[in-house]
């Protein structure tokens, strides 16, 4: 995506290359633009040691396609409430959970308004139900292609948790707490940097 700029901004802790990770990324967005997969962003630079090669790096972008729904200019709406399996798959493996928000995500494509409620909103709803994605009707001044806005990663603080094969509800709930402090935490120390157009603050969902 040849008109995109994206970065890799404040790297909040330094993760040390001995031990597993996963990434949770936050928007999703309409494309979920790959932060770790290129050397776009400098990756190895802020986080030497660590390659990210397939199924070596992982990083989920957690909001899922229910997620790219909201996906609108201006806006931060995350689907998070209800996701515990990432956070039991960290525990299961003793991963660090990280947290990354990319500031902008939602900013390079324009979805035509799909309210919950509207008519468009339903079809997408039951397109996703039967196939298991969906598809945001999106678009810019010049038909498929991103407007020219930057992105910026900000990469968090892990959330170190202690391995365990079969975690209760309650650990994973207290994790979860965490996870959604620290990525609050990235939101409000840098949205009057990276989102200063925004049109409301974030929504977990």
């Amino acid at each position: 995506m040849g008109v995109e700029r994206k970065e890799l901004g404040d790297a909040e802790a330094d993760l040390p290359p001995d031990r597993p990770y996963i990434f949770g990324y936050h928007p999703h967005g309409l494309g979920a633009m790959a932060t770790f997969a290129t050397e776009g962003t400098g990756f190895s630079k802020h986080f030497p040691g660590i390659s990210p090669h397939l199924l070596t790096l992982a990083s989920i972008v957690v909001g899922g396609a229910a997620e790219s729904l909201s996906a609108h200019p201006g806006t931060a709406d995350l689907t998070l409430r209800k996701r515990l399996g990432f956070i039991k798959l960290a525990i299961q493996h003793g991963a660090g959970l990280v947290p990354v928000f990319s500031f902008g995500e939602n900013d390079i494509w324009n979805q035509l308004s799909n309210e919950k409620g509207t008519t468009l909103y339903k079809i997408q709803k039951k397109f996703q139900s039967a196939f298991g994605f969906t598809l945001p009707i999106f678009h810019d001044n010049f038909g498929l292609l991103p407007y020219r806005r930057p992105i910026v990663s900000v990469i968090g603080r892990p959330i170190n948790v202690e391995k365990h094969e079969n975690p209760t509800k309650e650990q994973l709930e207290e994790v979860q707490k965490l996870y959604i402090e620290e990525l609050m935490r990235i939101w409000n120390e840098y949205k009057d940097v990276y989102a200063k157009d925004r049109r409301r603050s974030y929504r977990l969902i």
